[in-house]
């Protein structure tokens, strides 16, 4: 019986040192994939990762360390940004195999959990169903709908069971497939490749991911025209007072390239034809970031009343 203790603690101990070295090992190899994306990105000229823009006179916000990780505003297509040098299917190799502790994001053990699953999306404010039916209003039916940044689909599966058609976009093809295999859920690679298979769709939702990408204004784009949807719903990290509180300067870095502005987003709605509403939620200067809520409809959608800035 005490043998058998000793190998079950023993088992658990050599478990956990296993999972540690590899955080440890993913953890510098992110790292050193930063370094060679901020210096690519410098040898670049720090253009914008989004437009190309060159940066002007008055375009750099914060010097960053050692003037190496320095944040602009592009005055073309308003995102903040830190240079990048690394672009296209590498971000592939980066998401699928160097990408790791982000929480649920990465955790792909709780697939087979389900009521983990829901406890942990609590607890790190990743239930977007009563967002998502608030902005759509009452509806005869469920409508279809896609994630995109799905990563292993967990975000899918509140949506699913409330009755939703559901499907997801997720670029990292490890994470993608476990979804496919592990939850029985329709994940595809490119909004291309969902439209050829399933055409337009009711409402695109993203949720803290288009800040890790670096041309974001085309996989909006091609939301907006490959996937057609009456309603689309974006979260990111709110960034817009950064010049006002420096702690926002913090939010564009190793893993967020990006800091999508409210001004992109009118832009964005202007130059295709979309109807726009903004919105910040939880932001408190100093201590916590918040998020910028933004709406697009397009111009056949049902009309709804403004969203309002939270209090």
């Amino acid at each position: 019986m005490g043998s058998s203790a000793s190998d079950r603690k023993l088992a658990e101990a050599v478990a956990w040192s296993s999972a540690v070295s590899l955080d440890r090992v993913s953890l510098a190899a992110s790292m050193l994939w930063f370094a060679a994306d901020v210096g690519i990105g410098r040898l670049r000229g720090s253009s914008c990762p989004n437009c190309d823009a060159a940066p002007g006179r008055s375009s750099r916000l914060y010097a960053g360390r050692f003037h190496a990780f320095s944040v602009y505003r592009c005055h073309e297509c308003a995102v903040l940004y830190r240079p990048v040098g690394i672009r296209g299917k590498w971000l592939d190799l980066y998401y699928s195999r160097l990408y790791a502790n982000a929480d649920l994001a990465t955790d792909l053990e709780r697939a087979g959990d389900p009521a983990g699953i829901s406890a942990r999306m609590a607890a790190e404010g990743k239930h977007r169903v009563a967002l998502v039916e608030g902005v759509l209003g009452e509806r005869a039916s469920p409508p279809s709908l896609c994630i995109v940044g799905c990563s292993w689909g967990y975000e899918l599966l509140p949506f699913r069971e409330r009755g939703y058609d559901v499907f997801g976009i997720e670029v990292g093809s490890v994470r993608r497939e476990h979804g496919k295999r592990k939850l029985g859920l329709s994940i595809y690679a490119t909004p291309e490749e969902a439209a050829a298979e399933r055409g337009r769709v009711d409402v695109a939702l993203s949720s803290h991911m288009l800040e890790h990408v670096p041309r974001v204004t085309d996989l909006v784009k091609a939301i907006t025209y490959r996937l057609a949807p009456s309603v689309q719903v974006h979260i990111t990290p709110y960034v817009d007072s950064v010049e006002t509180d420096p702690s926002l300067a913090r939010i564009i870095g190793r893993e967020h390239p990006l800091g999508i502005t409210a001004e992109f987003w009118r832009r964005f709605a202007a130059n295709n034809g979309q109807h726009l509403d903004c919105r910040v939620d939880a932001y408190e200067p100093g201590r916590a970031c918040g998020e910028l809520v933004a709406v697009l409809r397009a111009p056949t959608a049902p009309p709804r009343p403004p969203i309002t800035r939270a209090a």
